[in-house]
């Protein structure tokens, strides 16, 4: 429940970010900035450069750019299989203990 709880911390932040600024398209790169910064020691992050990512003067294009498009299957077989098996830091800090299954 714990993960369940700071997800839902996240995304009160995130939207409390979002809707008091006066720009939503600077607001939203900051968030996406703040995600890149938390995330970029992971192996994910490692692979895809969040950290020269999260320093880009065109966040939203050279993120379009170097992070392509997964698929469930994809996203699965290269990164979250590894997640399943224990390892940690592989797409989000840390160790992952609770999965859910979605339709």
């Amino acid at each position: 429940m714990a993960v369940l709880g700071e997800i839902i911390k996240k995304v009160i932040e995130v939207a409390d970010q979002i809707i008091d600024a006066p720009d939503p398209v600077k607001s939203q790169e900051k968030v996406l900035r703040e995600l890149l910064s938390k995330a970029e020691d992971t192996a994910f992050g490692k692979y895809y450069e969040f950290s020269r990512l999260k320093d880009s003067d065109h966040i939203r294009d050279d993120f379009a750019a170097m992070v392509p498009f997964h698929s469930y299957d994809q996203m699965r077989e290269k990164w979250w299989q590894r997640v399943i098996d224990g390892a940690e830091d592989i797409t989000w800090p840390g160790k992952v203990e609770y999965f859910a299954v979605s339709s």
